[in-house]
């Protein structure tokens, strides 16, 4: 074959067209989510933020529950700490001993665009030597 035949190029024209279109829908769909995870991004640091906050006012709450509890324990005598009901008041007080843990989250900060190469590749093809 000596060049592209008129329905080749013609052929290589429809392909070269469909992929370009194809492309730029790509890039718009890549820039589309990129503006996405930005958008929750941010939500997701102000929910995170909000969560940490409220966590350290349980743990505020959880050491001032705790505290009360460890006076009123340590205000009772040996026998009473040593009996049932010191046992079942110690468990209750292990339950409110345990610090909760704030959170962290990482969104994506963006999505990087494919190598779109064919597109170029297949345009610069020569119809001809």
């Amino acid at each position: 074959m000596q060049k592209l035949t008129s329905a080749q190029f013609k052929q290589k024209s429809q392909i070269q067209a469909s992929l370009s279109e194809v492309t730029d829908e790509i890039r718009k769909e890549v820039e589309a989510i990129n503006s996405y995870l930005e958008a929750a991004s941010e939500r997701m640091e102000n929910l995170v933020e909000r969560h940490n906050g409220l966590v350290g006012e349980a743990n505020s709450f959880i050491e001032s529950v705790h505290e009360g509890q460890e006076a009123y324990y340590e205000s009772r005598s040996e026998n009473w700490q040593d009996g049932d009901k010191g046992g079942i008041y110690q468990d209750w007080m292990d339950a409110w001993a345990e610090e909760l843990e704030a959170i962290g989250v990482e969104v994506p900060e963006q999505m990087d665009e494919p190598d779109l190469f064919a597109s170029d590749t297949f345009t610069d093809l020569p119809p001809l030597p």
